[in-house]
């Protein structure tokens, strides 16, 4: 960790927060000390409408006291949809893409950044 942000918090002060290799280097300023994130490059999976199925970013809140370490935020969309049978097996396909390729390449991504992080 060679970048650090400067963060100042909703009680005035200011923090050198040290910035993993993976961190966009977008912070939120006016924070309570445990809320200050770091959050990677999400990963998107995109119907061909461009319709966000899945998203996934490396997230972490290094001065939270119940988790420090670095974890994988995956948001699913819960919006009902209605498909026919082409997009339905349009949406097969992204979701056994997402579970067999996407997946694996996010836990490769968390277990190389709980590694960086020291544990």
């Amino acid at each position: 960790m060679s970048r650090a942000a400067t963060i100042v918090t909703c009680n005035g002060v200011t923090v050198l927060a040290a910035e993993p290799s993976w961190c966009t280097g977008v912070h939120q300023q006016g924070v309570f000390l445990t809320d200050i994130s770091h959050h990677g490059a999400p990963l998107e999976v995109l119907l061909d409408d461009g319709t966000v199925l899945a998203s996934a970013e490396l997230a972490q809140w290094p001065y939270s006291v119940r988790n420090p370490l670095p974890i994988m935020s995956v948001e699913l969309d819960t919006d009902q949809t209605e498909h026919d049978d082409s997009q339905l097996q349009e949406l097969a396909a992204k979701l056994i893409t997402f579970a067999a390729v996407n997946v694996p390449e996010l836990r490769a991504r968390l277990a190389a950044a709980v590694e960086e992080a020291g544990r």
